[in-house]
């Protein structure tokens, strides 16, 4: 992975709100070209809502709330789980969803001390449909359930989709997770073993995940998110994951955005 103390558009918390009122184009021209921008000086709540509105809206979570808080809690230390300390391998945000989220932003309130933390940024859209033609047709082709829960029980019923969906505008989402592809769970327990008939795509889609992971290993951007800056992201195209870390102390906020009308 290639590593980065985090990207910048360029604008300091002196009238970032009103040069993102002013001039969004910049941002959201950032995320076309590279499929994720870290805009740092984000201070407080009104920069936070000038950064969400450059992309369109927030919308709710899986437990109904627009904000979703990123830290280390009791209870989920044998769990590949946002709210553990352990690795993430690589996802789309909210498979489940009809559409997905079509941004994610993460606001970095305190950063790991140490080694770890990081957020993993790859376009995975952009790999997978650049195999074997064969091997896309059948991603554009074969429906899998996806989900629309996770570890906490709550959210939607989910969906069936497969993992390249045309949109009626013409464009294409990605839908992926490492974890349910290899475990048949978005949050699996770190030493489960399942047997691939009880996987939603069986030995091909355990594979075709290990191959996404190889991908993810030797390409994704390495993002250590500074501390008062939102990184910002196209989730129908970027798949993301996150390093281990040590320091409990790592706060951050998760925001889903939708692109689209309200």
């Amino acid at each position: 992975m290639r590593e980065q103390s985090g990207m910048t558009t360029g604008m300091t918390h002196t009238g970032i709100t009103e040069r993102l009122r002013n001039d969004r184009g910049a941002a959201v021209d950032e995320v076309r070209k590279t499929g994720f921008t870290v805009i740092e000086g984000v201070e407080d709540q009104e920069d936070l809502d000038s950064v969400i509105a450059a992309f369109g809206h927030a919308i709710p979570q899986y437990d109904g709330s627009l904000a979703y808080e990123v830290r280390a809690e009791p209870g989920f230390e044998g769990r590949a789980y946002s709210k553990s300390q352990n690795e993430i391998r690589a996802h789309t945000e909210a498979p489940g969803w009809q559409p997905p989220p079509s941004y994610l932003a993460l606001w970095c309130h305190t950063q790991a001390r140490g080694a770890g933390g990081e957020t993993c940024l790859a376009d995975v859209k952009r790999y997978v449909t650049n195999l074997d033609p064969s091997l896309v047709e059948r991603l554009r082709s074969r429906d899998i359930q996806w989900s629309g829960t996770n570890t906490s029980g709550t959210g939607s019923a989910g969906t069936l989709a497969p993992i390249l969906a045309r949109t009626e505008s013409g464009g294409e989402i990605l839908r992926f997770s490492y974890n349910l592809l290899t475990s048949g769970d978005y949050d699996p327990p770190l030493d489960g073993e399942v047997p691939e008939e009880r996987l939603p795509w069986g030995r091909f889609g355990r594979d075709l995940a290990h191959r996404v992971h190889e991908y993810f290993r030797q390409s994704a951007e390495k993002i250590r998110i500074p501390e008062n800056a939102v990184l910002v992201w196209d989730n129908q195209r970027m798949a993301h994951a996150r390093t281990p870390y040590a320091d409990g102390r790592r706060h951050l906020t998760r925001y889903w955005i939708s692109a689209g009308e309200r």
